[in-house]
């Protein structure tokens, strides 16, 4: 797309994407670095599960394949972020995805 033929509020609004955009990745940077190692095993596993079922849902919601957020990338990904993250999404699974999330899906899906 290119910038010159937006108007003036066009652009206003396009710089406001771009500039939030970079500060969600600033944020997400320092998430990672600064805030998730601090957590517990606990904080850990409820962060996962929450985020995992939030995406799941919206897979879901939107007509798609709830599982394909998971892949062998993904999970080679995770693992780099979370080296523990097997036993947190194994308690993930015990203690909230059961009811609705199969382990054994999800596990298919990575190829583990």
């Amino acid at each position: 797309m290119e910038d010159n033929n937006l108007s003036k509020e066009e652009m206003k609004i396009l710089e406001e994407m771009k500039s939030n955009w970079k500060k969600n990745i600033i944020d997400e940077k320092l998430f990672w670095r600064d805030i998730y190692p601090k957590y517990s095993f606990d904080e850990k596993v409820s962060y996962w599960s929450q985020t995992l079922n939030q995406q799941m849902r919206w897979q879901a919601e939107s007509g798609l394949d709830e599982y394909t957020i998971f892949s062998r990338d993904w999970y080679i990904s995770v693992k780099g972020i979370e080296p523990n993250i097997d036993r947190i999404i194994a308690m993930s699974f015990e203690k909230f995805l059961s009811w609705e999330w199969s382990q054994n899906e999800y596990l298919k899906r990575i190829q583990v």
